[in-house]
């Protein structure tokens, strides 16, 4: 079962990420800027995408991450060894996996994020099921706190844009645009690499909310959950009646402030603040 959840999980990101691994469309997103028209259909696909699947695929992902590293912790114990060392040497391969990924084939690689966090969540392998829910609560909290104030910073910073930023972000696609269409290996190499230098440090900011994440799937586990899905079936099955459809409503802000959907760079703050949000 964990298995399928984890491929389901990869589908959903995959679906994600393929509008940005066409070319460098990542310019538009960092410029504030609606993605180019696609075709017919194009605004309701990608809208359909972030109501349904962007930012939910990765977060079930990163709940199974930190489901498994307390599984993985579990099982060490039982045999003698130290999970903190093992689950450390995994992390730091999943970290080079992660370098290697982003600039050999797609920047917005978030395996190094993903062992990045890990190191931290190796402070929180003793905790209980109950104090790593509250933390993890905390965490998601202050994440959501911080995305709707850099937000809201950059809708004060979007009303008077900076024309050599602008100039700076149209060459910088110029060139990424030439490297991928006919540019050599060195070339693309050197493309990739700036924009995982880009992307990546824009995903640290997000790391108490992987974290926090990681927390809930280590609390689930500790709880027992995990181990007695069965038991636990009529408590699942609503958390899914209550958290479903409230999910899809505080998320609706999300598919008309995310400029993958938008047909014009103006939007509301406020819109944009509550999709940062979501």
């Amino acid at each position: 079962m964990l298995d399928l959840l984890r491929g389901a999980a990869l589908l959903g990101i995959t679906l994600v990420n393929v509008q940005l691994m066409a070319g460098p469309a990542v310019f538009a997103l960092f410029a504030g800027d609606p993605l180019p028209d696609a075709g017919p259909g194009a605004g309701f696909v990608r809208g359909a995408i972030n109501l349904l699947a962007t930012g939910k695929f990765v977060s079930s992902f990163s709940i199974l991450f930190g489901l498994g590293a307390a599984m993985i912790a579990l099982r060490a114990v039982e045999a003698g060894a130290h999970p903190g060392r093992l689950l450390a040497r995994r992390y730091g391969l999943l970290a080079v996996l992660g370098l290697a990924h982003m600039v050999l084939l797609f920047p917005g690689d978030v395996l190094f994020i993903y062992g990045f966090s890990g190191f931290v969540l190796l402070a929180f392998l003793r905790v209980r099921a109950r104090t790593a829910l509250i933390r993890a609560a905390g965490l998601i909290l202050l994440s959501t706190l911080a995305f709707a104030g850099a937000t809201t910073a950059q809708a004060v910073l979007d009303a008077s844009p900076d024309p050599a930023w602008m100039a700076e972000v149209a060459a910088r696609e110029a060139a990424a645009l030439k490297a991928y269409a006919a540019g050599s290996l060195p070339g693309i190499l050197a493309t990739n690499a700036f924009l995982a230098l880009w992307i990546q440090l824009d995903q640290l900011v997000a790391l108490p909310w992987f974290l926090g994440l990681f927390l809930l799937g280590l609390a689930a586990t500790r709880s027992g959950m995990v181990a007695d899905l069965a038991g636990h079936r009529p408590r699942l099955v609503r958390l899914t009646q209550v958290c479903l459809p409230l999910g899809l409503v505080l998320n609706l802000p999300q598919v008309v402030a995310s400029p993958e959907t938008m047909s014009t760079g103006e939007l509301s703050p406020v819109i944009a603040v509550l999709g940062a949000a979501a």
